[in-house]
């Protein structure tokens, strides 16, 4: 059986689900596992970005009605981030009527995304992984006497990412004993600080192989790609204590609060970086992907969909895409009149 993952592919430096989404194609191609066309695939993963679903739910929707098995990869929560509950909420209970089996990235997930409303059918918890031919441990020389660290970021929204601990390390960090790196999208302009604009996968890796430390100040992410690609890279790290973070490094790196301690921790791992490495957690595409597809074959769910109640879904779904896209007319207009 084979499968299809219902998702647009971006090329190039992209977030980290579109990363992890390559490398499980990939790994099933690989695998003679997954088939481009939709017509004549046998199981469907439907990634639950907050974009993707609401591009996606109709046809997920169709191919359950003809008795297809949808798997749905949980890209959440998103309230966390966007202050509505009301999207996690749907797709949860898109799963439900349409008896969609559920993939969460995390434990942090799932159990926040059960807080807003309980997923009732089989579900597992698989973390993300790199391709293994880009991101390696092998390490590049450090020709500098200063201890390197490195933090990545695709998205350059201040909050979510983090960036008052950058700015915070910008102006506090002895950069006589350290050189800092941040390679993505930054709504900063550094100091102290190396920026580089976003890369692709391979340019990043190398760009990762130079440091000695990474550090993610992300808050809410449920689990990182940039966090395990670094840590696939041979990097201890340094995370915030949010989200899926901890769980990821388990004895690879420390976690911190907030700017209080972030120094400390850095300290800390710069110390023992040695020890650290030696703890740092295993994340193999492979291994990932054979978990995937064993779930989904050992979950194909045949039950019937609830057509009823997707109907008034459906009606909620449109009439929410209709007040999204008007809202962000108004928010235009506004800050055209006003800028």
């Amino acid at each position: 059986m084979k499968v299809n993952i219902l998702y647009n592919f971006k090329k190039g430096a992209w977030g980290g689900g579109n990363q992890f989404l390559k490398a499980l194609k990939d790994n099933l191609e690989h695998k003679n596992l997954y088939e481009d066309n939709p017509k004549y695939a046998d199981l469907f993963l439907v990634n639950c970005d907050k974009k993707t679903f609401l591009d996606y739910y109709l046809k997920a929707y169709t191919l359950r009605k003809k008795g297809c098995p949808v798997f749905l990869r949980i890209d959440g929560p998103v309230f966390f981030r966007v202050k509505n509950k009301f999207i996690d909420s749907a797709i949860i209970h898109f799963a439900n009527i349409t008896n969609c089996n559920c993939i969460f990235q995390s434990y942090w997930t799932r159990n926040e995304m059960n807080n807003v409303k309980l997923c009732k059918n089989s579900n597992t918890v698989i973390y993300n992984a790199p391709n293994p031919k880009i991101f390696s441990p092998d390490k590049e020389n450090n020709d500098s006497k200063k201890i390197k660290i490195i933090a990545t970021s695709w998205s350059g929204n201040y909050y979510s990412k983090g960036f008052d601990i950058y700015e915070y390390l910008d102006n506090k960090l002895d950069f006589q004993k350290y050189e800092m790196t941040f390679v993505g999208n930054s709504p900063l302009k550094f100091n102290n600080i190396k920026h580089i604009k976003a890369l692709d996968s391979i340019n990043l890796s190398r760009e990762l192989k130079k440091n000695d430390i990474f550090i993610t100040a992300s808050i809410d992410d449920s689990c990182s790609n940039s966090l395990i690609e670094a840590i696939c890279s041979g990097l201890p790290a340094v995370v915030k204590n949010s989200g899926g973070h901890p769980e990821l490094i388990q004895k690879g790196g420390e976690v911190f609060d907030s700017s209080d301690d972030v120094i400390e921790k850095l300290e800390k791992v710069s110390s023992q970086r040695n020890e650290y490495k030696d703890n740092l957690p295993i994340f193999k595409i492979e291994s990932a992907s054979n978990d995937y597809y064993h779930f989904m074959i050992n979950n194909k769910n045949n039950k019937e969909v609830e057509t009823y109640k997707f109907i008034f879904f459906a009606i909620q779904i449109e009439i929410y895409k209709i007040y999204t896209k008007i809202k962000g007319y108004v928010t235009k207009l506004f800050n055209y009149w006003h800028r």
